[in-house]
């Protein structure tokens, strides 16, 4: 049996992980890095893929940017970590919706990763300790 592109994109969970540790400490050369290689490895897996590695890529333009409106900062500033994994289970919720397509399945895994990633980090490295190291 022959696995679809949605199940080919759950083995790239590790490096989606690790992309969203790079952007949660801010480190945007090695973010652009990990980018690069989800957008090579996704670029045959369909709207799948191309779902996968646009939330990602929003996530790094809004980060880059420092779009203070974005959802991505205003969970990183303000949510709390069970915040985030309230909301990580929508979008896992969302993967399995029988009306989800296959982009939309691929957005919602890439979300799903990054803030499962983040919920973690903000446990252990929260935003105010980040501040206070990088001065």
């Amino acid at each position: 049996m022959r696995k679809s592109d949605f199940e080919k994109l759950k083995s790239l969970k590790s490096l989606a992980s690790r992309f969203a540790r790079y952007i949660y400490f801010r480190s945007m050369s090695s973010a652009n890095s990990a980018l690069a290689e989800v957008a090579r490895r996704t670029s045959k897996l369909g709207d799948a893929g191309r779902g996968f590695y646009e939330a990602l890529r929003g996530i790094q333009l809004a980060v880059a940017s420092s779009d203070q409106n974005s959802f991505y900062l205003r969970l990183y500033k303000y949510a709390e970590p069970s915040e985030i994994e309230a909301l990580r289970d929508k979008f896992t919720a969302e993967i399995l919706r029988e009306t989800a397509d296959a982009y939309e399945r691929g957005y919602a895994l890439a979300w799903s990763i990054v803030l499962e990633t983040m919920a973690r980090l903000k446990v252990s490295h929260p935003p105010e300790e980040l501040t206070s190291q990088q001065r």
